[in-house]
């Protein structure tokens, strides 16, 4: 075995975690797995990569197999990162390394490829859920900023679905009304106040309700249907 692994620290990125981390795992399948090293063996010599101790140079691949052949080779290259768990993205870097020499490693193990509104996600046999967290949020935002502009997500809370519970009950009261159970008639509510109670004691059940709470559900009542542009006579 001659070929060694030579790595130009120089072009290491600033955030190196994920580099560091693929260039161990390489380092250490190159060191500890012989069979890959030996189908590592099996492309130098069908692809004449070696040069005595050193790797030729891309024009001198290119002389010696052809444009046409770049295909098959590209394929050799495709089942030995697919056999090794690296995965189809490490397949420019495995191609660098073995015309080349020199070894460089991707920073991140998952590459995202977004199309529209559809995101393809691929991982090998070492990508973590940070990873996948990491390099899909930023490509999923950018997607979404391209493809809807115009358009801004509402923030959801705790409390802006209470208020819009507020104003769907609210508005349902003041339009249809509440049925009186003695008389049978439609009483209209057109009281920010009476709507409070009314809702207070539907949240509360069979429970009793104090003037604090309905309070509160008032001035949540005035506030939402503000917002709306809704008013009450």
């Amino acid at each position: 075995m001659t070929r060694v692994i030579l790595v130009t620290l120089e072009c290491m990125p600033k955030d190196i975690s994920g580099y560091e981390k693929n260039l161990f795992i390489f380092t250490r399948l190159f060191i500890e797995n012989s069979s890959f090293r030996n189908d590592v063996d099996a492309i130098d010599k069908k692809w004449q990569l070696r040069d005595g101790e050193k790797a030729i140079s891309m024009n001198k691949f290119i002389e010696l197999n052809g444009n046409k052949d770049l295909d098959k080779f590209d394929t050799d290259i495709d089942n030995l990162t697919k056999k090794y768990g690296l995965g189809s993205f490490w397949n420019p870097y495995i191609f660098t390394w073995l015309v080349t020499g020199k070894l460089f490693v991707p920073s991140q193990s998952v590459n995202i490829s977004v199309q529209k509104n559809k995101a393809i996600i691929e991982f090998n046999a070492h990508t973590t859920s940070e990873e996948v967290k990491n390099a899909l949020l930023p490509s999923i935002k950018n997607a979404q900023e391209k493809l809807w502009p115009n358009i801004n997500t509402p923030r959801t809370t705790r409390e802006t679905l209470d208020n819009l519970y507020l104003y769907i009950e609210g508005t349902d009261l003041k339009r249809n009304g509440i049925k009186d159970i003695v008389e049978g008639k439609i009483e209209k509510i057109s009281s920010y106040k009476k709507m409070a109670e009314i809702i207070a004691q539907e949240l509360a059940g069979d429970n009793d309700v104090s003037d604090k709470e309905i309070k509160k559900i008032e001035q949540n009542l005035r506030k939402v249907f503000s917002r709306y542009n809704q008013k009450l006579t």
